[in-house]
């Protein structure tokens, strides 16, 4: 299982409106981070994901989940437009020996 996040509060000798705007920074990477699958994770999937995010990478048992091609490792791999924007993203087999 993957670690979690926990922000540590800062003090230092700097002035208390620092500090808080560092703790406030700190709690913001928290949040984001826990509404977030994590992007590797040590369990092999039966269905996708529920929050997948790009570049995520997953282990595929490839029969309950199989997205593509069979069991495996899959990457969320984005599709990118002609200006090279992220127009989609689709599941695709890494090559893993």
């Amino acid at each position: 299982m993957g670690r979690i996040y926990n922000p540590t509060t800062i003090t230092t000798e700097e002035t208390s409106e620092q500090n808080a705007a560092i703790n406030r920074e700190f709690q913001e990477i928290k949040n984001v981070m826990d509404e977030r699958e994590i992007y590797i994770t040590d369990r092999i999937y039966y269905a996708e994901p529920n929050k997948p995010s790009l570049f995520q990478l997953v282990f595929a048992d490839g029969v309950k989940w199989n997205p593509g091609d069979g069991v495996g490792y899959y990457a969320m791999t984005p599709i990118l437009d002609a200006n090279g924007a992220v127009t989609s993203a689709v599941w695709k087999k890494m090559n893993i020996t």
